[in-house]
């Protein structure tokens, strides 16, 4: 029956017919494509928008977990400082950045801090010496620079002593 339908068409009407056919394609097609980026790039903003805000999250985590050991290396020398730095270390508040910096953090963040956490344990048991010094400082570093990646720096050409030399004195001797 449609076979019969078309026959009876004449070729002005089927050319008439593939004339709207096309028209209503050509104003159809190009509104779907351009829908579809459009919300493609809604949802790329909104994708850009939650990694700033994982950025800005992360950088403060980073921060609350790393200021201890900030301050027991910018105050090394007084034992007081140390007894305030393990007290930090060992507090509620420091426990509850930990799970939040193992939620929120990149895997390699929190395998360097818990390799500087590790190493830092040790040396209270051992007699520190040069080269363990040298090696919790390749950790700490190691550490910022993983950090320091984590928040947007893919591609720094850092070396562990050259992001901590302007924190730090005296480390000309260990690199």
């Amino acid at each position: 029956m449609l076979a019969s339908h078309w026959e009876i068409m004449s070729t002005g009407e089927t050319l008439e017919i593939l004339n709207i056919i096309i028209a209503l394609l050509a104003v159809v097609v190009p509104s779907f494509l351009g829908l579809w980026i459009w919300k493609l790039k809604e949802a790329n903003q909104e994708l850009r928008e939650e990694q700033r805000r994982m950025k800005a999250i992360r950088k403060d985590i980073y921060m609350e977990l790393i200021s201890p050991y900030i301050s027991l290396f910018a105050n090394a020398s007084d034992p007081k400082n140390q007894v305030r730095v393990i007290r930090k270390l060992q507090s509620e508040d420091y426990a509850k950045n930990m799970y939040e910096f193992c939620l929120n953090g990149s895997d390699e963040a929190v395998k360097a801090l818990n390799k500087m956490r590790l190493y830092a344990e040790e040396l209270d048991e051992q007699e520190p010496g040069k080269e363990k010094e040298k090696k919790l400082i390749a950790c700490w570093g190691g550490l910022l620079l993983v950090l320091r990646r984590d928040l947007g720096e893919k591609n720094t050409q850092l070396k562990e002593i050259e992001i901590l030399m302007p924190h730090l004195t005296g480390l000309a001797k260990y690199a």
